[in-house]
């Protein structure tokens, strides 16, 4: 699996903190939009309810605009890591 620096274990966790929460969104967004997969399926890979991954989304949306999370979208191979965490 692709090191981004938060194991599954983690991700598919309750815990909040700010790195495993950025993850989530990251995940969730790339998943939803990019890879066309539904928010249902990557809420059963991420341990999350539907409306968790939707707001992941929806929070992920607002910092694009902000172009917060662009940055990362170059820096990783996107697709490849998403697809990683949802096999």
């Amino acid at each position: 699996m692709a090191d981004v620096g938060v194991p599954m274990d983690e991700l598919r966790s309750s815990k909040r903190s700010g790195k495993i929460s950025q993850a989530r969104v990251i995940i969730s967004f790339l998943a939803v939009n990019r890879l066309g997969v539904c928010a249902s399926e990557v809420a059963r890979k991420l341990s999350m309810s539907g409306m968790g991954v939707g707001k992941c989304v929806d929070r992920a949306k607002k910092k694009l605009l902000c172009r917060e999370i662009q940055s990362l979208f170059n820096w990783y191979d996107t697709q490849r890591i998403t697809a990683e965490y949802l096999q």
